[in-house]
């Protein structure tokens, strides 16, 4: 059984010695229980099943509004730019510039 001493922050927070975690399994955002035994020994579980962004990732899944393939994907990003028009979109606007 691997054993290391910790200390408590001021605000009942520990830190998990790498080793630990990384014997456990424990990656950063994972879930954890904490039980007490009766002899007051504190246990640590990692929580099986899905983790923050797997249920994100579950969440967000066939959301899409537009349907598209991956390839047309990296197209929308070689289309060649529109000129941007400023007074089409700020037509209250007045440019203050010297003329030339």
């Amino acid at each position: 059984m691997l054993e290391l001493r910790v200390k408590v922050t001021s605000k009942g927070q520990v830190t998990i010695p790498q080793r630990i975690g990384k014997e456990a399994g424990l990656l950063p955002g994972c879930e954890v229980d904490f039980h007490m035994a009766a002899d007051g020994r504190i246990y640590l579980q990692r929580l099986e099943g899905k983790g923050r962004g797997e249920q994100l990732v579950e969440h967000l899944r066939r959301r899409g509004s537009v349907r598209m393939r991956t390839d047309d994907i990296p197209a929308l990003t070689r289309e060649k730019p529109r000129s941007f028009r400023f007074r089409t979109y700020f037509p209250t606007v007045h440019l203050i510039c010297p003329t030339l």
